[in-house]
């Protein structure tokens, strides 16, 4: 999946979706997800997945999060 701009992402939530991009299949688990960068700690990305979730830039199923599909694509 290409990486793209989007102004509706910022802090914590660009950085766990930067590292989803960069995930098998673009994404996992919170851990798998967490793994990605040294100076990620596994609350402050549930709480960006949350966000992300609730933007409808990732996509929740049974605790995998996937980015979601863009319907422009």
């Amino acid at each position: 999946m290409e990486r793209s701009f989007n102004p509706f992402i910022y802090g914590n939530e660009r950085n766990v979706y930067g590292a989803m991009l960069t995930l098998p299949n673009s994404g996992g688990t919170v851990e798998e997800i967490t793994k990605v960068y040294s100076g990620f700690k596994t609350d402050k990305v549930s709480l960006a997945l949350e966000g992300l979730v609730a933007k409808g830039i990732v996509v929740s199923q049974e605790s995998v999060y996937m980015v979601a599909e863009s319907p422009n694509r």
